[in-house]
């Protein structure tokens, strides 16, 4: 019976690394059936409810794998992921931290800490923890993804690509890679080799959320509406917060600036068209979101066969 569970865990997590979320949870069902008290199968089942964003269900479970085993790393893993989930960071951080305790070398728990404080705003943490990942296991093909992330978010798109192409040596097929190289190659404008990626991600997942998302941008960038709104989006997107309010602010004081100047030299009418221009910009680029939105909903939304079938 126990070895009956045993495989049964392992196919869902094969399932549950391949996207098959619904295979995966269904495996689970049948695991818990044979032994309800499975601190394994609790927090793999509070995974794949995290990742269909039902996160109510997603914490009764990792609470239930908590309970049954408080030592185990991996139920600390799964509660931890409800917590980002749910913001709640610093509580994060602590089941992060109790499960990197009980298993310092898991390059897997350090990734999870490094998104953690990329979310927090703690970026200068990110990549200390992903090196020493690396270290532990330079094979990993996730872990040079990450990295490959990490340095894209801070606009070092050559050592992003370097990083990227190391995980896809590995491993060819890797998601996260994938969709990293193809926003590298989108902001590059070759919108068809970033398409290509995208598509590479949706044979193995037609639902992968990421991959669909690379794919809206592609036809983002390539639409006159949404072009420049993308590029804006891009530019003004990567490195912290700290960045993106100092560029807020730089552009008001510069919108002001010019608006005062025109207005003081009697250039009353350039002054108002500069306002006019503002405001558009404004509007465009909270339109923009929306109309992104709309096109990745149209991705999303089911395919139904034709009445003549």
């Amino acid at each position: 019976m126990v070895g009956d569970i045993d495989r049964l865990i392992e196919r869902a997590h094969t399932q549950y690394r391949h996207q098959n979320l619904y295979g995966a949870i269904e495996t689970l069902r049948q695991a818990l059936t044979l032994d309800a008290d499975s601190a394994h199968a609790h927090a793999l089942l509070a995974l794949c409810l995290h990742e269909q964003e039902r996160v109510h269900a997603a914490e009764y479970e990792a609470r239930a794998a908590l309970t049954l085993n408080p030592e185990f790393p991996f139920a600390h893993y799964a509660m931890a992921m409800v917590c980002i989930a749910q913001r709640e960071f610093k509580t994060a951080e602590h089941h992060l931290n109790a499960a990197l305790a009980l298993e310092p070398g898991n390059p897997s728990l350090l990734r999870a800490l490094a998104q953690l404080y990329s979310l927090w705003d703690r970026t200068r943490e990110v990549l200390p923890l992903l090196e020493k990942a690396r270290e532990i296991d330079p094979d990993d093909p996730e872990t040079w993804a990450a990295l490959g992330d990490h340095h894209r978010d801070q606009r070092d798109f050559k050592q992003a690509e370097v990083c990227a192409r190391r995980a896809l040596e590995i491993e060819p097929e890797n998601a996260n890679a994938l969709l990293t190289m193809g926003y590298l190659l989108l902001a590059r404008n070759e919108t068809q080799e970033a398409k290509e990626h995208a598509l590479v991600v949706l044979r193995g997942n037609a639902l992968h959320p990421g991959a669909i998302q690379l794919l809206g941008a592609v036809k983002a960038r390539q639409s006159l509406l949404l072009g420049v709104w993308w590029r804006f989006n891009s530019f003004f997107a990567g490195g912290s917060m700290t960045r993106r309010v100092v560029l807020l602010i730089g552009m008001y004081i510069a919108y002001r600036a010019a608006t005062i100047a025109l207005d003081d030299f009697g250039y009353q009418q350039a002054s108002t068209w500069t306002s006019y221009i503002w405001l558009g910009f404004c509007v465009y680029t909270w339109v923009g979101p929306a109309v992104f939105q709309k096109q990745l909903s149209k991705e999303l939304a089911p395919a139904s066969l034709s009445t003549k079938y």
